[in-house]
This record gives structure tokens, C-alpha cells and sequence, in this order.
């Protein structure tokens, strides 16, 4: 079967990001205070991210509480939690109505242009490719030979599964190439074990990237460690990489991302990311709403809290008006050169 670089790149898709846990559902027809106190005990024993956001979740918990009584209605009661959801500013945390189709989450993008345009992209590498497009991992990724000898591969999501025999497969192929540009704009996530196996082989010697620290009750966490190790089989690329990072960078993106941070041939271009850097659980309340809310932060080796976002070592932005060039990428082009 024949592909286009636009077929295979306009595949781009966006997934909920990180591993969940399982839902366990509960009785219906509960009082509109008997759900914001279930609602709030949760997030209070399970939330992770209350220092980091600067939320005094006891504080808004009493001024909420005052707010609602017998005769609120659920339609109101949703508004209330939903605000409450927002104040964490937390694209993995939500609450949502499905009997009304309705979602209470935060805006990772947070106002910001996207700095990525999929026609924009396929017009540039229509122009510099100069080998044919090889599909992988579903069709959700692909990767091309562009002109001075540098590959090109867009991974669109990580919630398709990520043989090893692909990465390898893709790395063997582009192996004598000059440079690497891994573009995983508008990736908001997906499966972290999938981001970790790409990263494995990024790397010949095993790197500290920071800790995850998860909530172990209201006041209580246990910290631990994370490394990125170099993959025991198949080629390991160590020529200079560029990864090419927007605001839909999310969740395992974000994995991928302090992964491959602490590897000195690694340079970040485009903007900055959308973070969610924790992992995730959810399950319903007893009105039959769905809530998810992060159970643990992420610090990596400089310090830094990820879940607000990645700066890029070089920042650009896309210019939309110009259709045929894809400023970010040629960058990382430039850069390489």
C-alpha cells in the first residue's frame, strides 16, 4: 500500500493522556451536599499537586460548601465542583456530566497559539523530503530522509502500541543521517511505557531524570526515583537530536520529554509545552459523575515541577500565513546544519 506524507501526518490524533486507573462505579441519588463531600474528601486525599498549585484546597472547600444546600440543583452542583476543578489548573484533572455530555477541565494550550499546523508541515516536507514516507505504529507515526541527510519522524500520539522492533527498525533506516528531528508537536500522550521505550534508545549510559512523588494520604507522599536506561538490544542513535515541542506536548509526552532532557546531544525547539506530568486515577461519584485527578507530580534533575509546562531550549513560532514553510521544523533544520 502507497502512502502520502499527508495522509499519514494528517493521521494525527489527540488521546487522554497516561495510564488510568479503573472506574469503579457507585449508588445514584445522593444530596447535592452528600456529593460535594464525597467530591471534595476525594480530591483532598488523592490530589498530589496542591503546594505546587497553590491551592488551599481546605480553604476552598469551606467557601464552596457555603454555597450549596438541599435545594441546589445538579445543574448548579456541576458548576460548583467543576469551578473548584478548575482552580487546580490541571489538564489531567476533570469532573464530567455523561448524562449531559458535559466536561469540567482545563485549557492546556492556556490561551496560546498552538504553533503547529499539519498542512503547513506537509507542504515544507513536500518540498525537502527525499526519500518516501514509512509509515509505523499504527499509522500514528512516520518518518522520512529529508535533504542534507537529516530524518524527520512525527509521532502523533503514544497511546498505540510501540514494538521495539519498530523503533529499531526506524532508527536502523535512518542511521546514517547527520541528525534527528523527533517532531512530537500536538502529541498530548498516551501510554508512558511507549514514550520510555522510544527514549531507551536515545541514550548509551543510564541517566538520573528526576522523581515522581505520589500521594499516600492528605499530608502523606512517597518519592521515587526515575532513570532513563540505555535499550539492552538494537541500535541506539547518538547523534544530535532535535525534538520539536508545542502546548498540546501533554502526559507521556511529558515523559518523553524529562527523558531525553538530561542527554547532552538533545536540543528542544518550538514553544512551550502543556505539561501533565503526573499519573492519573479517576472513578465516579455516587451521582454518577466521572472524576480524574492527578495522584502524583513529577520533579526532574533541575528541580523543576513539569506539570505547567516545558520551556524549549530555543523558542519559534509558526507563522501561518507563510503555508510552505514550517518555521519550527526548518529551525531544527538550520540548527542541524
Amino acid at each position: 500500500m502507497k502512502y502520502t506524507i499527508y495522509s499519514l501526518l494528517f493521521a494525527l490524533f489527540f488521546f487522554s493522556s497516561c495510564e488510568k486507573a479503573f472506574i469503579e462505579s457507585g449508588p445514584d441519588g445522593t444530596k447535592p451536599l452528600e456529593v460535594f463531600d464525597e467530591f471534595s474528601n476525594i480530591y483532598l486525599d488523592k490530589y498530589a499537586m496542591f503546594d505546587f498549585k497553590q491551592v488551599d484546597w481546605i480553604a476552598l472547600r469551606e467557601a464552596k460548601r457555603k454555597m450549596v444546600t438541599d435545594n441546589t440543583s445538579k445543574e448548579e452542583l456541576f458548576e460548583i465542583l467543576g469551578d473548584m476543578v478548575l482552580t487546580l489548573r490541571d489538564g489531567h484533572t476533570s469532573l464530567k456530566d455523561l448524562s449531559r455530555d458535559s466536561t469540567k477541565t482545563y485549557d492546556i494550550l492556556k490561551g496560546a497559539p498552538e504553533n503547529y499546523n499539519i498542512e503547513i508541515l506537509v507542504n515544507h516536507l513536500n518540498r525537502i523530503k527525499s526519500t518516501e514516507i514509512i509509515p509505523f505504529m499504527k499509522g500514528t507515526a512516520a518518518y522520512v530522509q529529508i535533504e542534507d541527510n537529516i530524518g524527520y519522524v512525527s509521532i502523533s500520539t503514544f497511546n498505540e502500541e510501540l514494538p521495539e522492533t519498530e523503533i529499531v527498525d526506524m532508527l536502523t533506516n535512518l542511521k546514517d543521517t547527520k541528525g534527528l528531528i523527533i517532531d512530537v508537536r500536538g502529541n498530548t500522550g498516551g501510554d508512558p511505557a511507549a514514550a520510555s521505550r522510544l527514549a531507551r534508545h536515545l541514550t548509551k549510559t543510564e541517566i538520573k531524570t528526576g522523581f515522581e512523588r505520589f500521594k499516600t494520604g492528605p499530608f502523606d507522599f512517597s518519592d521515587s526515583p526515575a532513570t532513563n536506561k540505555p535499550a539492552e538490544d538494537g541500535l541506539i542513535y547518538t547523534k544530535p537530536i532535535i525534538i520539536l515541542t508545542n502546548g498540546l506536548c501533554y502526559s507521556a509526552t511529558t515523559t518523553f520529554i524529562y527523558q531525553t532532557n538530561p542527554i547532552p546531544n538533545v536540543t528542544f525547539i518550538g514553544s512551550r509545552t502543556g505539561g501533565g506530568s503526573g499519573s492519573v486515577a479517576n472513578g465516579y461519584l455516587s451521582n454518577g459523575w466521572v472524576y480524574a485527578l492527578s495522584v502524583s507530580e513529577f520533579i526532574d534533575n533541575d528541580g523543576l515541577h513539569l506539570d505547567d509546562g516545558f520551556d524549549p531550549d530555543i523558542e519559534v513560532w509558526l507563522d501561518e500565513e507563510v503555508t510552505d514553510t514550517d518555521e519550527v521544523l526548518q529551525r531544527a533544520i538550520d540548527e542541524l546544519n
